[in-house]
């Protein structure tokens, strides 16, 4: 059954968003869906934003001052558990270092990171403290409360504070949806009803990252190093917790 209603997917990174795309991209005709619309937006052409499925790493706030029909899509997202999306994002741009071609095909300011990332042992307490003491610049954009930054756009260079919190918490009250990844299966039936419509899909292909070596594991068996990063999930804590329960 094809897609009728217009939608806009804010793809958190870490979150699933592949296994969406792939789905929803199923349901559309080809001329109708975009992703990664974050590479299109300082075109001149916007023509682009009148497509039926879009989505893309931009943040909800910044999609809602381009688009204009933002108020007739269905809007929806999914967030993770804090501490994991936070090691899940922070190993995903250190491991850039083991593939050239993945590597060379980011920005360099994206391949300055995951050589600095490379060189921190993140179960080691005093690394892990300069990290979070020192971060500035594109690493405190991509790694303080990134979930809340993807619903309200703070400056990249300034630390989110209990206002972007407060914003993002009301901003996703009012999506159509916003979903969990550690309840994923149930959460794509959830976006699926949403949409009205039906789908032959298998959640086998949900993983698509499975060699990203975290660099902690088991976070919660390392309460020094959990209490050091709070400050980079503080926000997303809040944001995680109203979501989850309601």
């Amino acid at each position: 059954m094809n897609l009728k209603k217009k939608i806009y997917f804010l793809h958190i990174p870490k979150t699933g968003g592949q296994f969406i795309n792939k789905l929803l991209r199923s349901l559309v005709p080809e001329d109708q869906h975009l992703e990664q619309i974050q590479n299109f937006i300082n075109q001149k052409d916007k023509s682009f934003l009148k497509k039926r499925f879009l989505s893309g790493h931009i943040p909800l706030k910044k999609f809602q001052h381009i688009a204009n029909d933002f108020e007739e899509r269905l809007i929806f997202t999914l967030i993770r558990e804090p501490y994991d999306h936070l090691i899940s994002h922070i190993s995903w741009i250190r491991n850039l270092t083991q593939n050239s071609k993945r590597f060379y095909a980011h920005p360099k300011i994206v391949q300055d990171l995951a050589i600095k990332l490379e060189q921190i042992n993140f179960e080691n307490v005093s690394e892990v403290y300069d990290f979070v003491d020192q971060i500035d610049g594109y690493a405190l954009a991509a790694f303080d409360n990134r979930q809340v930054r993807y619903f309200v756009d703070p400056p990249d260079n300034e630390w989110t504070n209990s206002s972007h919190k407060s914003e993002a918490i009301k901003m996703a009250e009012e999506l159509s949806y916003v979903g969990l990844f550690e309840t994923f299966e149930n959460s794509i039936i959830e976006i699926l009803i949403k949409l009205e419509v039906s789908a032959d899909f298998s959640f086998d292909m949900k993983r698509v990252n499975t060699k990203n070596n975290k660099v902690i594991q088991n976070i919660n068996d390392k309460p020094e190093i959990k209490k050091i990063l709070s400050p980079l999930v503080c926000y997303d804590l809040k944001l995680y917790e109203k979501i989850s329960c309601p």
